[in-house]
């Protein structure tokens, strides 16, 4: 994942705010930590 990658992701997930993540997801959230608030 580049800056922009990230930023799309966060994107994303915000937007629709999904109630059940895949575990990629998720394993991807856990590995970015703090970066997301």
């Amino acid at each position: 994942f580049g800056s922009a990658g990230k930023g799309n992701l966060i994107i994303e997930l915000n937007v629709k705010k999904p109630k059940h993540l895949s575990a990629k997801a998720k394993k991807i959230l856990e590995d970015l930590g703090g970066e997301i608030q």
